[in-house]
């Protein structure tokens, strides 16, 4: 259906297309952390593909694939019509949930944690996060009137909420769960709440930290290490001794793209949760500098669409996903820096 009604879209989109319509700084924002984010999936893990598959390349060419397809995604949200998008956000959020549950039942099992499908491959939580905001922006936009209600506003959308956060935080996984939490509280509050249900959210957004920290022995020991770390970095965990090491080892300009060390020896999943850490070693602190950087623009575009935009939905949406990659990429340089579990 999406292929479908995509094609159907290319003559009607070529004739209406309007390049000064478009924010082609935000364009070059992403192609840039497209372009370093395959520079250093290749450098982090060239010799492990090499003596796993005998190709050195076979991890970038799975992240190329994953990029294409996220490019083909991109034109067919760029002629998705407006109206589509209720239908949009009420499927993929339903087909995320079933994913989610059946999860549970004959998923993959990764680190402690049942995750993903087919080994890791796929991993039902990521897609909830966008079908979340899309729904949630959804029902926003149509409940306008009674987002300041008990029964109808604040109830309703916090069990929609918490029934994607629950059934994740029992894989489990923490931070997908908190992700999901922190982007409904943020667009409650774009969506201009009052001050009673402010301080009403936060107290079940409260709640529900205090259930989850006794709950899980993971979750104790994660906030501990923080804690622990900052009094004295040789209390942290291991993975943030060995990010340290890492970045301290790039000092200002890094040792060059490749040249890393400790992406062979110690530090845990360099290609993907430790990148920003050979980042650090390869590039160095101006390295790291850019990369954040990036983000901070990308944060900045995405907000000045959404301030922009000529209907609440537009802004929803625009602020939500703008909002869950910031916050996606504050949590996971600051765990790296061991300022957050």
């Amino acid at each position: 259906i999406l292929i479908w009604g995509w094609i159907r879209g290319i003559p009607r989109f070529i004739r209406t297309i309007n390049p000064r319509s478009y924010d082609w700084v935000l364009v070059g924002i992403v192609g840039l952390l497209l372009v370093i984010g395959l520079i250093m999936v290749y450098s982090t893990t060239f010799d492990w593909a090499y003596s796993e598959t005998g190709n050195p390349a076979h991890f970038l060419g799975i992240q190329t694939r994953n990029m294409l397809f996220g490019l083909f995604a991109l034109g067919i949200a760029a002629v998705w019509p407006r109206k589509g998008f209720r239908f949009l956000a009420i499927v993929s959020t339903g087909l995320a949930l079933v994913a989610l549950v059946l999860l549970l039942f004959i998923g993959s099992s990764e680190f402690n944690a049942v995750r993903s499908f087919i080994g890791g491959s796929v991993q039902p939580s990521e897609a909830a996060k966008l079908a979340i905001i899309l729904y949630l922006s959804v029902w926003l936009h149509g409940n306008a009137d009674n987002i300041d209600e008990l029964m109808s506003g604040l109830l309703p959308y916090a069990f929609i909420i918490g029934a994607i956060a629950g059934v994740i935080f029992f894989q489990p996984d923490f931070s997908a769960a908190l992700t999901i939490i922190v982007i409904g509280l943020f667009l409650y509050l774009l969506a201009g709440v009052g001050w009673k249900q402010i301080i009403l959210s936060g107290g079940v957004g409260t709640i529900a930290f205090i259930f989850a920290y006794y709950a899980s022995a993971t979750v104790q020991s994660r906030i501990s290490g923080v804690t622990t770390g900052l009094a004295d970095i040789t209390e942290s965990s291991y993975h943030v001794q060995q990010v340290f090491i890492a970045l301290s080892s790039g000092g200002i300009f890094g040792r060059g793209i490749g040249s890393s060390y400790i992406k062979f020896t110690s530090l845990p999943t360099a290609h993907t949760d430790s990148i920003f850490a050979v980042i650090g070693e390869e590039l160095g602190l101006i390295g790291c500098l850019v990369v954040i950087g990036l983000f901070v623009a990308l944060t900045w575009r995405g907000a000045r669409i959404a301030l922009k935009s000529r209907d609440r939905l537009g802004a929803y949406m625009a602020g939500g996903i703008t909002f869950w990659i910031a916050f996606e990429a504050l949590v996971n340089i600051g765990s790296m820096l061991g300022l957050v579990p």
